[in-house]
């Protein structure tokens, strides 16, 4: 399989996930990265009117897994752990994530995720481990 062929896989497995139906995300895939646009609406705030943790987590966690997955083929990778700092409050807005992979070896993949907003402020940034 050639590795554009790996990358359109990866992309349409992504978009075939239910979750993604309702956020409509843009996804590129490429050697060791990955960019991820979403657009955070209000159905998906807490109750603070602003977005919640676990949509921003998402973006982070999809940013990373799909730059690590980029580099295997093999076989189909789980995030075994994923930290992540939210910087920033999201309204309203379009999150661009961006996700490059820091390690890789024959056991796992370690990647990290930033997160910007509209005005291209950090708003969450994470790092995980994927095997």
């Amino acid at each position: 399989m050639s590795l554009k062929k790996h990358y359109t896989d990866l992309v349409n497995f992504y978009y075939a996930a239910p979750i993604n139906q309702d956020l409509k995300p843009s996804l590129v895939v490429k050697k060791g990265q990955s960019t991820l646009i979403t657009t955070i609406q209000e159905q998906h705030f807490h109750g603070g009117k602003a977005a919640h943790g676990s949509i921003i987590f998402k973006t982070l966690d999809d940013a990373a897994y799909f730059a690590a997955h980029s580099l295997v083929r093999s076989h189909f990778l789980v995030t075994m752990s994923l930290t992540c700092q939210f910087i920033k409050p999201v309204f309203a807005e379009t999150i661009t994530s961006i996700g490059n992979v820091i390690q890789h070896s024959k056991r796992y993949v370690i990647a990290e995720a930033t997160s910007y907003n509209k005005n291209n402020d950090v708003v969450a940034h994470g790092t995980g481990r994927f095997c």
